[in-house]
């Protein structure tokens, strides 16, 4: 019996890679008729095919072949497969095939089957979950969500169960969140869960650098964006054919604060190998959001670097020159952000920029009248961006202007699921923090430098979400439920040495 439940354990991995891209990827080829949800027959079968040399290479890495290649033969044959797989996909066109435009809201119920994979685990390991106080409120997150539906002022779209299809995204977090956990606590190590990290950290620099829309903000790095043209346009993959500079900014400060101190981790295997690696996915997301100014990210990600360097760094001359040089990229951006190396503009904020803040003042004021009118439920699910919604809450002063979501998290999620939502999205926060932290003052070297990349990485995206927003119906919000996944799993191993 757990011969056979290890097998079928071995596909969980790729059924949630595939939940991830069906449920997250964002569409775009063409773009489908039933709207941002919407995917295409072309998009099933590239799921499909786009799995299979991944669960192929898995396979190929049990074989007593690959155990007996040197090192630098494993490195190389991975990286050429990565960069091979990647080249194909951003520079081949899809096989033309006849196009079933679907509503992947209506398919939400395949995330409840991703739950059969929780027990076959336990079947198979003789474990499937470990309660904490992090798995408590995400409980009270999906029970309010579903309460919310039945209640909420302002109908989501659809009728019916198709109304639940709100709750996949959150749903399918909490999933990754506690297979990331549970799978590090069966391999007795945070290695293979942090290498899979650094996979999605490289994914998301590259998007970074490829596919961002870049505006008036990042001018004086023009030259710089220029030079990027040698690198593969992965644009076509987002349904705008770019992304949003401040949405991949908040997308990076989680990434770029976690690679940061991750640099000091101490890998079992190929060490410095994997340090390089980190190093350069450092220097490419930080590159990407210096490039992309997403002024809120910047200040989340600088002030999150001088609190981690401050609790990791050994001696204080240590501390005192790490932390200066994020004070000297502070002043840098500091000059940017006053167009001090601008030849065409003044020295100060920019009309744009002066534009950008008064903006963010009317939007926090029409979430907070939503939560004035309606602390219980808020105006539904996601239902910021209704018509309707913004007909009854006009932006004051820009009464034209229609934005997807608050420009503050707190207040987003306010606006969605009233206070209760707002006490239990903070309350996950500081149940995730606590854990974070005893396995810093009471973990090894290995869980401390987790528990502070972690901890750099939510305290980086708190300052991004200040004054901009991923909320978690956001097809970027995984990394966040990525990121939780790694902090409870080095708190289950902070005693292992």
């Amino acid at each position: 019996m757990k011969s056979v439940a290890r097998f079928f354990a071995s596909f969980e991995p790729f059924l949630l890679i595939g939940a991830v891209i069906f449920f997250w990827f964002a569409s775009n080829f063409p773009a489908p008729a039933q709207g941002a949800s919407g995917i295409i027959t072309d998009e099933w079968l590239w799921i499909v095919t786009g799995l299979l040399p991944f669960y192929i290479a898995y396979w190929v890495t049990k074989t007593h072949f690959w155990r007996e290649l040197p090192q630098f033969a494993k490195w190389m044959l991975a990286i050429g497969t990565i960069v091979g797989y990647i080249g194909i996909y951003l520079n081949l066109p899809f096989i033309p095939t006849p196009s079933y435009a679907i509503d992947r809201a209506d398919w939400f119920w395949l995330v409840g089957l991703l739950m059969i994979w929780v027990l076959v685990r336990w079947v198979a390991y003789g474990r499937y979950w470990v309660v904490s106080w992090v798995d408590g409120f995400c409980v009270a997150l999906i029970g309010l969500c579903i309460l919310n539906i039945a209640t909420a002022p302002y109908p989501i779209r659809g009728e019916g169960w198709v109304g639940l299809g709100m709750i996949m995204r959150p749903l399918l977090g909490i999933l990754l969140m506690g297979y990331l956990a549970e799978t590090a606590r069966r391999q007795n190590t945070l290695d293979g869960i942090l290498q899979l990290m650094l996979g999605v950290g490289a994914i998301v620099t590259l998007i970074g650098l490829t596919a961002t829309q870049w505006t008036v903000k990042s001018e004086v790095f023009i030259e710089v964006i220029r030079g990027l043209n040698f690198l593969p346009n992965s644009a076509p993959f987002f349904r705008r054919n770019s992304i949003n500079p401040n949405e991949i900014g908040g997308v990076l400060a989680w990434i770029a604060p976690f690679c940061a101190v991750l640099i000091l981790y101490p890998w079992r295997v190929n060490k410095w190998g994997w340090r390089v690696v980190t190093v350069a996915l450092f220097v490419g997301s930080m590159g990407a959001l210096l490039l992309g100014q997403s002024r809120f990210s910047l200040i989340g990600v600088l002030g999150a670097l001088v609190v981690a360097l401050i609790l990791l760094m050994p001696t204080p001359r240590l501390r005192l020159i790490t932390v200066g040089i994020v004070m000297l990229v502070g002043v840098f951006q500091l000059g940017v952000l006053l167009n001090v190396f601008s030849d065409n503009a003044d020295v100060g904020l920019s009309d744009r920029d002066e534009t950008s803040t008064n903006q963010r003042f009317a939007l926090w004021n029409s979430g907070i009248a939503i939560i004035t009118d309606y602390p219980l439920t808020g105006v539904g699910l996601n239902n910021f961006r209704l018509g309707t919604v913004r007909r009854t809450y006009p932006i004051e002063g820009y009464p034209n202007l229609n934005p997807p979501h608050v420009h503050n998290e707190i207040l987003q999620i306010g606006s969605d699921m009233g206070i209760g939502g707002i006490i239990i999205f903070v309350g996950l926060h500081l149940a995730l923090g606590r854990y974070l932290w005893i396995g810093y003052r009471q973990g090894t070297r290995p869980s401390q430098i987790v528990a502070v990349a972690v901890g750099a990485g939510i305290l980086a995206h708190g300052g991004y979400s200040i004054g901009d927003s991923i909320p978690i119906w956001d097809r970027f919000h995984f990394l966040f439920w990525l990121l939780v996944g790694v902090g409870m799993a080095q708190y289950h191993l902070r005693k292992t040495p």
